[in-house]
């Protein structure tokens, strides 16, 4: 057999005895430190790594194109250079002015017997009818004005029977009265309603309205405090009871404020025609 020369591996020395036969064991054991081929990782701060994170050429080159694109695609867009009249919105058509000014076939001057006639018979026609619609506004409101003093007498009536057989009449009779001043109170109200519908003749009588309306409104609060006494008298109760809506709107002797009011008033705002 052949004898290798494999040499021994010994640990510190033989000087040190025993201690120096354990320590070679553990010697042998230990592995020697190898450095790896393979380059470490660069640091932030180095040239190659600030050149790494730089956009590539082609990059550059696509964005640059890209964004040329765009801007032309825009302006094509706004300027429709393939039909530039897509944004004009007024009339693209000439005005026909070949009749400019032409007043057309006339039959007469204006200046003409014939016309001045047929001019004066349609004013004189519109007169006629501006005339005829004063008068019957007129007529309307005197008529309403009439009938406010008739309901007037019916509401110094209505009073009189009260201060009689309502405080001291039958329940019959109580009944009576009281059923005529409801009626009276409604012909009032109804009237009021159509003095405000009536034609004031283009203001020529809103004044005379505004006063029908005044007097109206001073019969339906009389008319009110009758009715309401009238409610107390067919219940059969006192005197005192049955007079006291009228003592609030001042009844003394036959008169009241609501009744002055109108008796003052009623023959100077009668309507004059105009």
């Amino acid at each position: 057999m052949r004898d290798l020369a494999i040499p021994t591996i010994e640990g510190p020395g033989d000087s040190e005895g025993a201690d120096a036969d354990e320590g070679g064991a553990d010697a042998t054991r230990a592995m020697p430190r190898i450095e790896s081929a393979i380059p470490s990782e660069p640091g932030p701060e180095s040239a190659t790594v600030r050149h790494d994170r730089m956009p590539r050429t082609r990059v550059l080159m696509v964005a640059a194109a890209a964004a040329i694109a765009l801007a032309g695609g825009m302006a094509l867009w706004i300027t429709h250079p393939w039909d530039p009249n897509l944004y004009i919105t007024h009339s693209q058509t000439d005005a026909d002015t070949s009749m400019a000014g032409y007043p057309g076939y006339l039959s007469a001057l204006t200046g003409q017997d014939g016309s001045s006639s047929a001019t004066d018979t349609s004013s004189d026609s519109s007169t006629d009818g501006s005339d005829s619609s004063s008068s019957t506004a007129y007529q309307a409101i005197l008529d309403d004005y009439n009938k406010l003093g008739t309901y007037a007498d019916q509401l110094d009536q209505s009073v009189s029977d009260l201060t009689s057989t309502g405080v001291s009449g039958t329940a019959a009779e109580r009944q009576d009265g009281q059923s005529t001043a409801e009626q009276t109170a409604i012909d009032i109200s109804n009237l009021i309603d159509d003095i405000a519908s009536l034609n004031d003749g283009d203001g020529t009588y809103a004044n005379d309205i505004a006063n029908l309306t005044t007097l109206g409104n001073w019969l339906r609060n009389r008319s009110d405090a009758i009715c309401e006494a009238w409610d107390s008298s067919v219940t059969m109760a006192t005197e005192e009871k049955i007079l006291a809506p009228l003592k609030k709107i001042g009844y003394s002797s036959g008169t009241d404020n609501y009744k002055t009011l109108f008796e003052e008033n009623y023959d100077a705002w009668k309507p004059v025609e105009q």
